[in-house]
């Protein structure tokens, strides 16, 4: 009789135990995550015109936390990062007016997306072939970037569309400064 009492009182332990410690690693250690694509779109209504072509970072809320969407940033490959040293990451100011566009400081739920949108033009920020990466910070500070496939296949893109109005001397198209 004293051996079974005992026995569950450790099983009793051990789960109590177990149960303690994926609490505390899921309330204070895990953060949110987000997953960050990029990609070009373009708003089509039916009896309205279409609003675009754009560029839209995306944002998707994968939890266990409710987060918010922070700054945008791009930088520079890794070589660049790594031996250049000079001019290694840019903040992206967005088009907080677009009517697809999140508000800053929107809270965003587990499994929602937030989108933050730029303007698809000739001096977009795709001109610079140097970023090589781009990425959102969330409410916790932490970076989370795009694809680098998906930024290429946008530059792609860009190159596509303005690639002949953006003439042979202008010397950010053609070659990187070091």
């Amino acid at each position: 009789m004293e051996l079974s009492t005992l026995i569950i009182a450790i099983l009793s332990i051990v789960i109590a135990s177990i149960t303690a410690g994926w609490t505390i690693y899921r309330d204070a250690i895990r953060k949110p995550k987000f997953r960050v694509s990029i990609s070009k779109k373009i708003i089509q209504q039916v009896g309205l015109d279409p609003i675009g072509p754009d560029i839209y970072l995306e944002a998707l809320n994968l939890g266990p936390l409710p987060n918010r969407l922070g700054c945008t940033f791009c930088r520079v490959g890794w070589w660049r990062r790594r031996f250049y040293r000079k001019e290694n990451s840019a903040f992206l100011y967005s088009d907080h007016a677009h009517p697809a566009a999140t508000a800053s400081g929107k809270r965003i739920d587990v499994g929602d997306t937030g989108m933050i949108v730029f303007p698809y033009n000739q001096d977009s920020f795709i001109k610079d072939p140097r970023w090589k990466q781009i990425g959102i910070t969330d409410g916790y500070g932490r970076l989370h970037w795009a694809p680098r496939r998906q930024l290429g296949e946008l530059r792609k893109n860009y190159l596509k569309d303005f690639g002949d109005l953006m003439g042979e001397n202008d010397d950010r198209s053609t070659k990187i400064e070091t």
